[in-house]
């Protein structure tokens, strides 16, 4: 979880889950105490009624937790299993709110939408899951966050492969 913003990257994985509230004034007064989230208020419930924290598996164990909000996790409900993609916000079209309190959540969440759902299995081979750098669709380690050597390139835009990096074009 990065301490100021939102994740910058996109990340295509499985929807592992959606944390409770619990669990979420957990996250919360976990990243306070580390001095994070400044710019939002200092109430657990505010923040877990704005934002829904959920986790997005990768291929190599790695589960990776992001922040979305909770009107978009009840109209998209993703459920376990579902190949998601995670983007930050970006692009023109994605205009912060003018409402100060509302513009300091949406700074650090992103957007989580489902790619496929868990029984469309033919979907699923269309898409490489990994952590993608959003400027250029090159695949990073979901560990130590440099471009990986022998890594996918996605398109950024529609998230499909366009190759492999150290591949014969």
């Amino acid at each position: 979880m990065p301490s100021q913003g939102s994740y910058p990257d996109l990340v295509i994985g499985r929807f592992q889950a959606m944390a409770t509230p619990a669990q979420s004034r957990r996250l919360f007064a976990d990243m306070r105490a580390r001095h994070a989230w400044s710019a939002l208020p200092n109430d657990a419930a505010e923040f877990y009624a704005a934002l829904q924290p959920v986790t997005i598996a990768l291929p190599n164990g790695t589960a990776l937790a992001v922040l979305m909000a909770q009107d978009e996790a009840h109209i998209a409900q993703p459920k376990p299993g579902d190949l998601v993609r995670y983007s930050p916000h970006r692009g023109k079209y994605e205009i912060p709110p003018t409402d100060p309190k509302a513009r300091a959540y949406w700074g650090v969440d992103g957007c989580v939408a489902i790619l496929c759902r868990a029984q469309d299995k033919a979907c699923y081979s269309r898409y490489v899951s990994g952590v993608y750098r959003p400027a250029d669709g090159h695949a990073l380690s979901p560990r130590t966050f440099q471009p990986l050597p022998h890594g996918t390139v996605i398109d950024p835009q529609t998230l499909l492969p366009r190759r492999t990096i150290g591949a014969t074009p």
